[in-house]
């Protein structure tokens, strides 16, 4: 059972215990891209890196000697709206990484050479996703479906603007950011209730309250959108899609079964038609995500495929689409998508990752949708269902982007 306490700072502390080996901590926090200013662009890409170095308490080298000694596997991400740490580790391990972690989220003063360093790892990173086809082309149609809104300004920040950021503007963002009303951690495994809140009150606890980022409301409007580059690479990558509603909507199931039909495994329509039949790309696949808190995207992608069969790679997937519009779906194909869909549901809920990640998850978006309780929104899909939701989401203002080879 998850258990939620909300600190008088207002910090959140979901917890649910597991008798399990090992335990995971989550600490998220709302900030991301789409809360930086166009000159602040990748500042919390930035400072995602920045938590890792030397802080009052200890050197960088010492911090990741104790994250080792401890045995404890760490990491962190950020994504449009937020910003996430962490740790899977031994239970009797959790106090101490508890305080690791507090001391590098409250750090605010850098150490000069060490920014210097992190911001040529940080360029060197952002130049790596522009010099990979699929990253590029991926991090452009998002860009592009969601042109002239906060979504638009990429997680890593820009060349230009990393380049200009000081060490002075990566600490006055974290230090606006990372309060308590923005943070919430997620505790999931074997661990000591008591002493747990504890350590969170001991550290935590004794964060300032601050103010809680909000994310401007933008429409789930499309518009046909056609964007061609040119790349360095030996072969055409594709992606085709639009703005939909996130997992709140009460279409985010149908919305889920039109990717689970098109590619939903090997046996599912786009491999078939695109890669089996046709011979076109090696890796095709079809997606439905949630960016931000009000703001999904669903789309078909192809990497790797020859140029010259663009058109006859479009004409196939907006044939597919217009399959699921006029009722091609057999109560067969239907059966074995929810199959696969309510396998890979109870593999993820068996770990303790995927529980963390969502009661964190839940906290931040401020979701109503219980999504441990998803098997039974499968169960109840029909094919009424997907043909409604393929008629609604699935029409001709998609966004199509297009990276063709130079040569």
């Amino acid at each position: 059972m998850v258990k939620r306490k909300e600190l008088k700072n207002r910090l959140v502390l979901v917890t649910e215990k597991k008798n399990t080996k090992y335990v995971m901590l989550l600490i998220g926090i709302n900030v991301g891209s789409i809360h930086e200013s166009n000159n602040l662009n990748g500042a919390s890409h930035f400072n995602e890196h920045m938590v890792f170095k030397t802080n009052k308490h200890r050197s960088y080298k010492q911090l990741l000697e104790d994250f080792e000694r401890l045995g404890a596997k760490v990491n962190a991400y950020t994504a449009y709206d937020r910003t996430v740490f962490w740790a899977k580790s031994l239970p009797e391990s959790l106090n101490e990484i508890i305080d690791i972690y507090y001391e590098g989220i409250t750090n605010f003063e850098y150490v000069e050479s060490e920014f210097r360093k992190e911001k040529e790892v940080v360029l060197t990173e952002a130049r790596m996703y522009m010099d990979d086809p699929k990253s590029f082309i991926d991090d452009l149609f998002i860009s592009s479906l969601y042109k002239s809104t906060p979504l638009e300004k990429p997680i890593i920040g820009e060349l230009k603007t990393l380049k200009r950021m000081k060490k002075g503007d990566l600490e006055k963002f974290k230090k606006e950011n990372y309060v308590a009303s923005n943070t919430v951690i997620g505790v999931v495994g074997k661990f000591d209730e008591k002493s747990l809140e504890k350590k969170i009150l001991e550290t935590f606890g004794k964060i300032r309250k601050g103010k809680k980022n909000k994310i401007p409301p933008i429409k789930i409007e499309n518009k046909k959108r056609l964007i061609e580059k040119r790349i360095d690479a030996a072969q055409a990558y594709l992606y085709l899609g639009y703005r939909v509603p996130t997992y709140d909507s009460e279409d985010w199931c149908k919305i889920f079964f039109l990717k689970e039909i098109l590619y939903g495994g090997m046996s599912s329509r786009l491999f078939q038609s695109l890669r089996e039949e046709k011979g076109i790309g090696y890796s095709v696949g079809c997606n439905y995500i949630d960016l931000a808190e009000n703001s999904g995207c669903f789309y078909v992608y192809i990497d790797g495929f020859d140029a010259k069969r663009k058109d006859e790679a479009i004409d196939t997937i907006l044939k597919e689409f217009k399959k699921l519009k006029e009722n091609f779906v057999s109560d067969d194909e239907l059966e074995r998508r929810k199959k696969v869909a309510l396998f890979k549901f109870y593999e993820n809920v068996s770990k303790i990752e995927y529980i963390a990640e969502e009661i964190v998850d839940r906290e931040l978006t401020n979701r109503k949708l219980n999504l441990f309780k998803k098997d039974k929104f499968i169960k109840k899909i029909n094919k009424k269902h997907i043909i409604e939701a393929a008629n609604k989401y699935l029409n001709d203002d998609f966004t199509l982007v297009i990276g063709y080879p130079k040569n």
